[in-house]
């Protein structure tokens, strides 16, 4: 699944909010509430983008946020 998971997230250009939480096996009403996290957003969780009215992610953040967010669960993976 992992690599399935790169490679939805590589090159540039944006995906939409709901290809992004069917990737990170989410509902997509979670996603707003990730955008208030402050955690979240120290590990990089991307501000939406309006496209036609729908919510966007870049995809170049995406990819950082997973990497900071492995890397953070690695160093303590039993926080909480």
């Amino acid at each position: 699944m992992t690599q399935a998971l790169f490679t939805l997230f590589e090159g540039d250009g944006f995906l939409s909010d709901r290809k992004v939480a069917e990737a990170l096996d989410k509902h997509q009403k979670t996603l707003p509430r990730w955008d208030k996290s402050e955690r979240l957003k120290a590990l990089g969780w991307p501000q939406p983008v309006f496209i036609n009215g729908r919510r966007h992610r870049p995809r170049p953040e995406l990819r950082t946020f997973l990497q900071n967010a492995a890397a953070a669960h690695v160093a303590n993976p039993f926080k909480t």
